[in-house]
């Protein structure tokens, strides 16, 4: 049994007991070992009967499956045969598919007598569909016989729609979504005492940037559901402008800040495409005003150090304040509050010639041509999620058919530069 809850920079959600889908590959951050099937011996020796199973759940889909395998020897004679499923499930359109096989075969030594093979999926409902084929073997004859069969009405099984947009307003309200934040440690340039403030107020201190931030939808992408409901008013949302007391901020006052968001929960993906897809992705949520990121320092006043200076031995003699060395003054003024302070530390910092840490960006996507994988785009972008490269593919091929094929999505570092 595997259980996998992650928050931070890689956010996901993973339940199993038993392993996976046969074509599910696990995220490698989650650090998952090879998982083995829930077995069950109901038979042991001769004849044997073994049942497998497993189910688990992750942010995109849910899965089950089983499998049952029985053999029987009789001298140099042996019967074997087996059953089983895999399911993946759907909830909006509500929709599942299961892959069923089974098979069952009589032998001598290593030849097969007789046999029966069928394998089919089937999916569902509305309308249902059942493909595959089934086989029969006697001896050195065999018959294969192909299906695809489809019936029952068309109708779309989905759950009510629902309003997005005043979720979103909602969201844009709460004063947690309003954060001040800082680009570097807080600086305490000035203390503020007995501020009133009343509690609709956001104060934002000189260090500070206002900024916005939301989960519930991502913007900048098409939506074409919203969880398991599909949107009626409103399929994307971008901020377009931010202005402050009426003043429009230009677009170097202002940049886009991200949350996590799960692909599925906004897209409409096949079974296969829920499988490959990350379970979350980082999205623009919100937006940050980046005017106040630079302190800006117009002068500076000189003081005159001084301590107070008293021998004390027997009797107390008061000297009075005594200037100090700037050399002597200074030797220690790495150990104390100015040498400790951010400011110091921030100073120091930037004279360093070579940053010694080591950071990793966020996966990037292209579009790129499948012959040369060179970047398809017209302006050359590079996006910052799989998700918004997908909406990209899927709008250009709709609006130009002829590229079906000829171009596909592509981690950024595999994209060849010319």
């Amino acid at each position: 049994m595997a259980f996998r809850i992650c928050w931070g920079d890689q956010p996901d959600f993973l339940v199993s007991v038993g392993g996976f889908h046969p074509v599910y590959t696990p995220p490698a951050h989650l650090q998952l070992l090879k998982m083995k099937r829930i077995t069950v011996n109901i038979l042991s020796g001769n004849p044997s009967l073994v049942l497998t199973s497993y189910f688990a759940i992750t942010t995109n889909t849910i899965q089950f499956g089983a499998s049952i395998d029985f053999t029987f020897k009789v001298s140099k004679f042996k019967a074997v045969g087996d059953f089983g499923f895999d399911v993946l499930i759907q909830f909006s359109p509500f929709r599942f598919l299961a892959n069923v096989h089974a098979s069952i075969s009589i032998k001598l030594g290593s030849s097969t007598l007789f046999s029966i093979d069928l394998e089919f999926a089937l999916e569902g409902p509305t309308p249902w569909r059942a493909n595959g084929y089934g086989s029969f073997r006697i001896l050195f004859c065999k018959f294969k016989v192909k299906f695809d069969k489809t019936w029952g009405e068309e109708q779309e099984n989905t759950l009510p729609a629902t309003s997005v947009l005043p979720l979103l307003i909602q969201e844009f309200d709460k004063n947690e979504n309003w954060n001040a934040t800082a680009i570097i440690e807080p600086i305490e340039l000035v203390t503020l005492s007995n501020v009133a403030s009343d509690e609709t107020a956001i104060l934002v201190k000189p260090f500070g940037s206002l900024e916005i931030n939301q989960t519930v939808v991502p913007l900048d992408l098409t939506m074409s559901k919203f969880g398991n409901y599909l949107p009626d008013d409103i399929s994307k949302v971008t901020i377009k402008t931010v202005s402050i007391n009426g003043e429009a901020l230009g677009d170097d006052e202002v940049e886009s800040v991200k949350n996590s968001f799960a692909p599925a929960a906004y897209m409409e993906m096949s079974d296969d495409d829920k499988l490959k897809a990350p379970s979350y992705e980082k999205q623009n949520s919100g937006t940050r005003i980046t005017s106040t990121d630079a302190i800006l320092f117009d002068y500076t006043i000189n003081r005159l150090v001084q301590y107070e200076t008293i021998i004390s031995d027997f009797e107390e003699e008061d000297l009075g304040a005594q200037p100090v060395n700037s050399s002597f003054f200074k030797s220690f003024i790495s150990g104390g509050d100015v040498g400790r302070s951010p400011i110091s530390r921030m100073i120091k910092n930037s004279k360093v010639k070579a940053d010694k840490t080591a950071t990793l960006a966020d996966e990037q996507y292209a579009i790129v041509s499948s012959a040369t994988l060179t970047n398809a785009h017209e302006d050359n972008v590079v996006f910052g999620s799989r998700a918004e490269a997908d909406e990209y593919l899927r709008e250009t091929i709709k609006s130009n058919p002829s590229k079906k094929g000829k171009i596909q999505i592509s981690p950024a570092f595999q994209m060849v530069e010319v």
